[in-house]
């Protein structure tokens, strides 16, 4: 009986403890002044999505004649949308096996330039889709050209990976106020609105 529980634990083990990733190979052209969203089924995950296990990365590869006038979004089965990137930097070229992920070693996403390679920090939180929610159903990357003029692409392939203990969000920065003070000459205090609330305007 021993034998036969340990045999079990290590196969659920062994299953969930790799990362499990979704891919979608569909050559996907990108017009101007469209939208394109592109399914991917997602099953055999457990029912909830959260810190524990939940969606770890998201990787793609775009090719444009201009890259800053992509939006490129990814939403959740319960409808949940957030931003991965927006206004990149650089002409045009490519998002070449680019991932984002909550620890991107290539920083934001926002401060890259073309052509993109490797991982970054999404725009919009990845966590903000670890909401929960049951993680089985369709995915969407959706990509939107937001300039009215010639410009076109394509999505090459994109993939979505889920794993146990999915990346945090980074710290935020400390925020210095160098021309701040606080009352009785301390060196910290919390920073409050200088403003008066009373139940008599006049």
């Amino acid at each position: 009986m021993k034998q036969k529980f340990f045999i079990v634990v290590l196969i659920f083990c062994s299953f969930f403890s790799q990362a499990q990733t979704f891919y979608d190979s569909t050559r996907t052209h990108i017009s101007h002044t469209s939208t394109v969203c592109i399914p991917i089924p997602v099953s055999g995950l457990p029912s909830k999505i959260e810190t524990v296990f939940g969606l770890a990365s998201c990787c793609f590869n775009i090719t444009h004649t201009f890259i800053p006038i992509l939006v490129i979004a990814l939403e959740s089965p319960d409808g949940t949308r957030i931003t991965l990137a927006s206004g990149l930097a650089g002409s045009g070229d490519s998002l070449s096996n680019t991932c984002v992920a909550m620890n991107g070693v290539n920083g934001d996403i926002s401060n890259g330039n073309t052509p993109y390679a490797g991982t970054y920090i999404p725009q919009q939180s990845l966590n903000v889709l670890n909401n929960g929610q049951d993680p089985n159903g369709i995915w969407k990357l959706c990509i939107a050209d937001t300039y009215f003029a010639g410009e076109t692409g394509s999505l090459h392939n994109f993939s979505i990976q889920f794993s146990f203990y999915p990346p945090p969000d980074p710290p935020q920065p400390i925020v210095v106020c160098n021309y701040c003070t606080c009352p009785g000459g301390v060196d910290t205090c919390d920073l409050l609105p200088d403003m008066t609330a009373s139940a008599v305007c006049i």
